[in-house]
């Protein structure tokens, strides 16, 4: 990812309205993606123009944990970042966050912040960690 990503939910989601129907449902999800890009939007402005190499949320079925599976895709997407000589990132989970330490990410934030608007304050928060990887040469 070269370009800093839109913090408009609208521009990233073509059917925004198709998957949110809901109108409050869409402005709190709207709210959420707004906060969700900060920390990558800042890794690529910090990348120079280089970019970074987005992992996205990964999750693999619970009769298949603790088999290697997450760790193969995880160490996939480092390797190919390091091919392009790029920092990898993602937004992971408390659930996901030890292969992705096992794979030589490190948490730059323990838990992102989501600023909620106001009437929104009854919804449950994702817990998120920003982690990042320095490529290997």
């Amino acid at each position: 990812m070269r370009e800093v990503p839109s913090p408009r939910l609208e521009d990233t989601e073509a059917d925004v309205d198709g998957v949110w129907p809901d109108p409050a449902d869409r402005a709190f999800m709207a709210g959420l993606w707004e906060d969700y890009v900060k920390p990558r939007s800042q890794a690529v402005r910090e990348s120079q123009g280089e970019g970074v190499y987005v992992l996205e949320l990964l999750a693999v079925h619970p009769g298949y944990q603790r088999l290697g599976a997450g760790a193969a895709l995880v160490t996939w997407g480092t390797m190919a970042a390091d091919e392009l000589q790029v920092k990898a990132v993602v937004e992971g989970t408390p659930a996901g966050r030890r292969v992705y330490e096992k794979c030589g990410l490190r948490v730059e934030i323990e838990e992102m912040p989501f600023d909620l608007l106001q009437g929104f304050t009854d919804r449950a928060k994702p817990k998120l960690a920003f982690m990042t990887r320095e490529p290997v040469p």
